[in-house]
């Protein structure tokens, strides 16, 4: 896969969805946790039935270097009815996604795809600014998904905490995990795999649906 490839379920259909990051674009740009980043509508989902990779949604936020590489956008995706829940990350606070323009307005949340029509579920890097589980510097990087009866779960990778979200939105907060020790943020593990480990060691593992 050229895109990015994150996190992945299988879905109801049986079918193996794929997160994409994507690979950035042409910008915006501006300065993010590992340098210059450009911003572009290249994340998505992609389902692989028998070996043929397909794009089943496209159009969503992504930045990364020049380069496409290390890209943040849709780290994860929990599927039912041919409809994808899709965490997408940012690495920061809400503000920063603002330099983006417009069309970033997505990194940071819970979102529903279906194609390429999107609809926000939750603003987590909002309740991240808000709340601050745990106390620590205001960060939002919103990274492994899991559906737990019909509520979905998610891991902030940034706010080092596990939170539940309800059918009308609402978020909970399940557990506040420490962060690991680190002497600046430049150090973030470049690995797509490691970032959110580099802050939050449990991660939540896929788990069937209660």
């Amino acid at each position: 896969m050229k895109h990015g490839s994150e996190d992945l379920d299988f879905g109801t259909d049986g079918v193996l969805y794929v997160a994409e990051a994507g690979v950035g674009g042409s910008g915006p740009c501006q300065t993010g946790p590992e340098g210059e980043a450009c911003f572009g509508l290249t994340g998505g989902v992609s389902s692989v039935i028998q070996g043929a990779v397909t794009r089943v949604v496209t159009g969503l936020p992504s930045y990364a270097p020049a380069d496409g590489t290390g890209a943040t956008g849709p780290h994860d995706v929990a599927e039912a009815a041919r409809q994808f829940l899709v965490t997408i990350g940012l690495r920061g606070d809400p503000e920063f996604r603002a330099g983006f323009g417009a069309d970033a307005a997505w990194f940071g949340q819970l979102i529903r795809a279906k194609g390429t029509t999107v609809q926000s579920i939750v603003d987590l890097a909002a309740f991240e600014a808000a709340n601050n589980p745990d106390k620590g510097e205001v960060d939002s990087n919103p990274y492994g998904l899991v559906v737990s009866g019909s509520r979905p779960l998610v891991t902030d990778a940034g706010g080092n905490d596990l939170l539940s979200v309800s059918n009308a939105g609402n978020v909970g907060v399940v557990a506040v995990f420490p962060a690991a020790r680190s002497t600046s943020r430049s150090r973030v593990s470049r690995c797509r795999r490691c970032r959110q480990r580099s802050r939050l060691g449990p991660t939540v593992r896929r788990m069937s649906a209660s």
